[in-house]
């Protein structure tokens, strides 16, 4: 080998083993906590986006003429059940949510499906870890003659 060549090296991480059962064991724990997580986050999408259209739905079911005390009431359960279901409070005076506000209770339920997909990922490999091989390479690189020199 010349002075100042790239020495590459490969080394092979494995993870686990043939004959190991303890990371497939909590692989598969956090595989099926993930997959029904999974679900239930898909499900709190859909159920806040139902939330949204069902409040536009049951506000614009009033009239503004027909403003008595059981149309308060009526708005008042409208507004509740819509934060109770998303977080989403409606200022006084505001009869339905803004973009904005409909896109900021669906962001959260998107973000956590992402999430769990992430986790279901991981929980796979840690289940396939007795043939999880990892390569990593090494670049070993040897300095040149001169450089000894100079010190």
């Amino acid at each position: 080998m010349l002075s100042g060549d790239v020495l590459r090296k490969v080394m092979f991480f494995r993870f686990g083993g043939k004959d190991a059962r303890t990371p497939r064991l909590v692989g598969a724990f956090i595989l099926t906590a993930a997959v029904l997580m999974f679900f239930a986050s898909v499900a709190s999408m859909f159920d806040n986006w139902d939330a949204v259209k069902g409040v536009n739905d049951c506000l614009s079911s009033f009239e503004a003429s027909d403003y008595t005390s059981e149309y308060s009431v009526q708005l008042n359960d409208c507004r509740t059940t819509l934060f109770n279901k998303t977080g989403l409070y409606l200022k006084p005076g505001q009869l339905k949510p803004t973009l904005r506000q409909s896109i900021q209770v669906l962001l959260e339920p998107i973000a956590m499906v992402f999430f769990w997909l992430a986790v279901l990922f991981l929980g796979w490999l840690m289940y396939k870890s007795g043939d999880l091989v990892l390569p990593v390479e090494m670049i070993v690189r040897e300095p040149k003659e001169h450089e000894y020199k100079k010190k």
